[in-house]
């Protein structure tokens, strides 16, 4: 873990020792379940930059207390490693795939909550400080999905790439009740990828239509 925290403090961010002794007992768990599950495609001798480093890369633009929502999080990234190192900060881990949420709930911590339930039946709007997922739909249909559940003021900062840059001022979002404020920009070292994460503010409640049926998202998504 010494390289990972080397890395985040180059971006001015400080792992505590015991944070990352937690963490890499994370990923021997995560590696443990993948080899009769198939969580993860990520290489073990990877997985402390493209699954932990990934997740932290914007940890300085993260509460530390409150309440965080991660939609799609699958083995429980970037969930897991924000809950770690954010212990006062209450973080939601939601995704449709059992197998995902199980693993998750054998890897408990006081402040994680697992939740298997798909992001449009779920009815807790407004009331989250900030809504995360790395990647986990098409970018309209993210936004989407995720803007429903920021609380007015909250933030709204999905984990995408440089391609996804053209469509972060898109014209939906003042429709969802979102402003772009800040985008973060970092790359992972090794050549293993750039990040552009967008930041959004909630300045007006999101309508009630949204989200839709996934099925009418993806046929009519956002433009």
């Amino acid at each position: 873990m010494d390289r990972l925290q080397t890395e985040l403090k180059s971006h001015g961010i400080d792992l505590r020792d015991s944070t990352a002794a937690q963490l890499e007992a994370f990923l021997d768990a995560l590696y443990a379940w993948n080899e009769r599950k198939n969580l993860t495609r990520v290489p073990r001798e990877d997985a402390w930059c493209k699954h932990l480093l990934d997740s932290l890369l914007f940890a300085d633009h993260i509460p530390t207390t409150g309440r965080l929502l991660d939609l799609g999080t699958g083995p429980g990234i970037p969930a897991w490693p924000i809950a770690a190192m954010f212990p006062d900060l209450q973080v939601e881990a939601v995704d449709s795939n059992g197998k995902m949420i199980d693993f998750l709930l054998s890897v408990p911590r006081p402040n994680l909550a697992a939740r298997l339930i798909r992001a449009e039946e779920m009815t807790q709007r407004e009331s989250f400080d900030l809504v995360t997922g790395r990647a986990v739909a098409p970018f309209s249909i993210q936004a989407e999905i995720s803007a429903p559940f920021v609380r007015l003021g909250g933030r709204y900062i999905p984990m995408r790439t440089p391609s996804d840059e053209s469509l972060f001022e898109a014209s939906y979002f003042e429709k969802l009740g979102l402003k772009l404020v800040d985008v973060v920009r970092r790359s992972l070292p090794d050549n293993m990828g750039d990040r552009a994460n967008p930041i959004y503010e909630k300045v007006s409640p999101t309508p009630p239509e949204f989200p839709r049926l996934w099925a009418m998202m993806k046929r009519n998504p956002l433009s």
